[in-house]
């Protein structure tokens, strides 16, 4: 445990770690230490955790193979995510545009400097909350919320 915390301290870690003996698993293939990952300031609970488990695998295979293992709870990381980020990617990058006045996004000239034709920049925004006026449309036509 001295060498453990001596290379925590090393690595400039040992702030993020918490040491519980008090932690309990309810399973009972463990057979060594366990453990938990929780993201501090989240009311989430754990967001992963595992242990030792010397005999699992050997219940199914019939050989003796000591392991380590964790899950992840990948539902409670993306609800983590929603509100601290509020945009989540998957298998993509983010566009790293930085979004400014002067920025509209429309196609060659006269394009460009037309908002009305952008989803790029501030003004983009007045491309979305500009009024649109439904004369003389059948009911059914009409978008959702308008019916």
């Amino acid at each position: 445990m001295e060498l453990l915390f001596t290379y925590l301290d090393a690595m400039g870690a040992l702030d993020n770690i918490i040491f519980d003996f008090s932690l309990a698993r309810g399973l009972d293939y463990y057979t060594g230490l366990i453990y938990e990952a929780v993201l501090t300031g989240s009311d989430r609970g754990s967001i992963a955790g595992g242990g030792r488990y010397d005999g699992l695998v050997g219940m199914f295979s019939g050989k003796n193979i000591p392991a380590v293992g964790v899950s992840i709870g990948i539902e409670r990381i993306f609800a983590i995510l929603e509100r601290k980020a509020g945009r989540v990617l998957a298998n993509s990058f983010p566009t790293g545009v930085e979004v400014s006045d002067t920025m509209v996004h429309g196609g060659p000239y006269p394009a460009t400097t037309n908002f009305g034709a952008t989803s790029v920049g501030t003004l983009s925004i007045r491309r979305f909350l500009r009024p649109v006026c439904f004369q003389n449309i059948p009911h059914a036509l009409l978008p959702q919320d308008l019916r």
